[in-house]
């Protein structure tokens, strides 16, 4: 079949890898060939070396039989009783599939791997080894402590042994290898830093990620949610310097060219955030955030509201309980002149739960392009109780009480609207004009005068005329 690539995507690095995979097991039929093919546009992932798409197309196929593997391994009479979480026997698994390179070659982009993969059960015995003694000694302990003060030493010299034992497991699974006293529980780390991240306490998750990237650098989760933190603090550069870190790691992480994605938006790298983008989506063509942060990119600075649109419903086919890609397709639909459309999106938000003050703003919006002026000025109105210091929203329900003949409400909108940006031409002008509606020619020439002394001459062209007859 012949391979179909964008016509404008520009050159590609290919992957393509034969995998024979098999357990050394006598009575296993759990064997297979695995293929894979992948292609990288430049720009994206750029290969240099032999070993840089060895690494890749390793990575992809492993990944294609873990699950497969940890769920074998689930069963094994070493694993059956040990309770291991799942995350624990996928590590146990990554250390017993061992890699055979049969034949590789570099042509150009294109790099061709064969190779086999061999699991082999019997490496487990130094892991359970190790976690045997863990659970030995914790017995140990507990009768300890129960003989009162003379086994206090004896105690001690347990949890030496203990904190001695774990480190030996953190070590086989991938840590770095500590051998003093003190070892680190990095698991307990990580549940921290991930209850801090939760807690809003930011720089502190930050802290202990680093600390547990000190143990081990290439740890992808930790990298992730350091990056997190970086960015909910607006450290963007940092945060951009971690998320890149994993995609080198993780060429296949979905979750790592999102995050990078809009780390890129914020420091106005608007085009190689869009890349990043669509690239987590063809990763995971089911990654509803990516496509909802792809809708926002589109819609607030590329202004390319179709395309925003079809991932915003996207985004909705994916997670229709989500309110959030309701709100962004009806502002799309609204920037389209769609309204009626965009009012059924709106109320889908509200009934979804996100009473938000953005969403009354736009759905009055709406209603006021609509010629609903009342219940235009009702939204703004909620809008307002929702979040009191947003100008626009002061300023539209200004314009809609001018609409509706109330001025005097317009002009206290108007007042509020100069108090918070006093340098806003447009705003002298509008309320110049419902000043003059109310007959009060002073202020409305005053007004004026100060638009045009800001660099708006439309009043003092169109409107002044009028007070001089």
């Amino acid at each position: 079949m012949k391979e179909s690539r964008p016509k404008d995507s520009g050159p590609y690095y290919r992957i393509m890898a034969s995998v024979a995979f098999y357990l050394a097991s006598t009575n296993s039929t759990f064997a297979g060939t695995l293929t894979f093919q992948r292609e990288h546009r430049e720009g994206l992932i750029r290969f240099g070396s032999k070993e840089e798409y060895r690494n890749s197309a390793l990575f992809n196929l492993k990944e294609m039989i873990l699950s497969e593997l940890v769920d074998y391994l689930k069963l094994e009479p070493a694993l059956s009783n040990t309770g291991l979480s799942s995350e624990q026997v996928r590590q146990l698994a990554l250390e017993v599939l061992k890699t055979e390179i049969l034949d590789e070659r570099l042509d150009g982009t294109d790099y061709y791997l064969k190779a086999r993969l061999v699991a082999d059960p019997e490496g487990l015995g130094q892991a359970i080894e190790f976690m045997n003694q863990i659970e030995e000694r914790l017995l140990a302990l507990d009768k300890a402590r129960e003989a009162a003060d003379e086994a206090l030493r004896e105690v001690e010299r347990l949890e030496r042994e203990i904190r001695l034992a774990k480190a030996k497991v953190e070590a086989f699974q991938g840590h770095k290898i500590v051998t003093d006293e003190k070892a680190p529980n990095l698991s307990d780390w990580f549940d921290r830093a991930a209850r801090l991240f939760e807690e809003g306490k930011y720089k502190e998750a930050a802290l202990l990620y680093t600390k547990i990237l000190e143990v081990n650098e290439d740890n992808v989760s930790s990298l992730l949610n350091r990056g997190a933190t970086y960015y909910k603090m607006g450290q963007y550069e940092k945060a951009l310097r971690d998320f890149e870190r994993v995609v080198e790691l993780a060429p296949f992480n979905a979750i790592g060219f999102n995050n990078r994605a809009s780390t890129l938006v914020n420091l106005g790298d608007f085009h190689q955030a869009l890349q990043d983008y669509s690239h987590a989506i063809e990763l995971d063509e089911k990654y509803e955030e990516a496509y909802r942060n792809r809708g926002i990119l589109y819609l607030k600075y590329i202004k390319d509201y179709e395309r925003a649109l079809e991932d915003f419903t996207h985004s909705v086919a994916l997670n229709p309980s989500d309110p959030r890609p309701y709100l962004g397709r009806g502002i799309a639909l609204s920037n389209l002149g769609r309204f009626e459309e965009a009012l059924k999106d709106y109320d889908q938000v509200l009934s979804l739960g996100g009473n938000w003050g953005i969403l009354f703003y736009n759905r009055a919006n709406a209603l006021l392009k609509l010629g609903r002026l009342s219940d235009a000025i009702e939204d703004y109105t909620a809008a307002i109780e929702k979040s009191p210091n947003k100008m626009a929203y002061y300023y539209n329900r200004g314009i809609a009480y001018g609409m509706a003949g109330m001025y005097s409400e317009a002009i206290a909108d108007f007042d509020r609207v100069i108090e918070m940006a006093p340098e806003h031409p447009r705003a002298y002008v509008l309320r110049g004009l419902f000043h003059f509606k109310v007959r009060d020619t002073e202020r409305a020439r005053a007004d004026w005068t100060m638009a045009q002394d800001l660099g708006d001459d439309t009043a003092m062209r169109r409107y002044l005329p009028a007070l001089e007859t």
